[in-house]
């Protein structure tokens, strides 16, 4: 299945802005600022840009599970349509998720933070995003495919985690309404079977 055009377009974006910004972090790593721009806005930018890519490709994740354990009740071709759309924009997306956030660490790795816990939890998050990513490309070449798809699931699901603590904030409260969201879902579905 060929990517949706506009989602293609968003993501290359991020993509050369990452890739033009990590350029600029890397000339001029001796200055704050680079014709105007705070260079920690930029980075905190891309930090952000990462972090919504990543639980983009995360809710696709769920999606499909849902999908495939057939949690909810759809149409069989608009089941096949939504799984290839997930499945195809997945990658994408994590593919997205690891150049912006490379980029944003570039700059904080010339520019070391004060916030050491951030900075623990930002090199922790992008060990594991980089296990994650070879996970991933291991699954590509059908490698021990069940296996790697566990653990691939498991890194994913631990560097959201990370992430959250990497952020703080909003985005803990975000991912509590998700986790909610998604135990009504699922109790529903459990009482649904039961009055069936």
């Amino acid at each position: 299945m060929r990517h949706n055009s506009l989602t293609t377009i968003i993501n290359y974006l991020l993509i050369i802005l990452s890739l033009f910004w990590s350029m600029i972090f890397l000339i001029y790593s001796d200055t704050l600022t680079w014709k105007g721009f705070k260079l920690v806005t930029q980075s905190n930018w891309l930090g952000i840009f990462s972090t919504w890519t990543g639980l983009v490709t995360l809710t696709f994740f769920i999606i499909k599970s849902i999908q495939k354990k057939q949690l909810l009740p759809y149409h069989s071709q608009l089941k096949k349509s939504i799984l290839q759309y997930v499945h195809t924009h997945h990658i994408l997306f994590g593919v997205t998720t690891f150049i912006t956030t490379l980029a944003h660490g570039i700059y904080f790795l010339i520019h070391s933070s004060e916030k050491e816990g951030k900075l623990i939890t930002g090199w922790i998050g992008f060990g594991l995003l980089i296990l994650l990513v070879f996970a991933g490309f291991l699954m590509l070449y059908r490698m021990k495919r069940r296996n790697v798809q566990r653990i691939h699931r498991w890194l994913g699901i631990l560097f959201t985690l990370v992430v959250f603590l990497h952020a703080g904030g909003w985005q803990i409260t975000f991912l509590l309404v998700t986790t909610i969201v998604f135990i009504v879902i699922l109790s529903m579905q459990k009482i649904k079977a039961y009055y069936q």
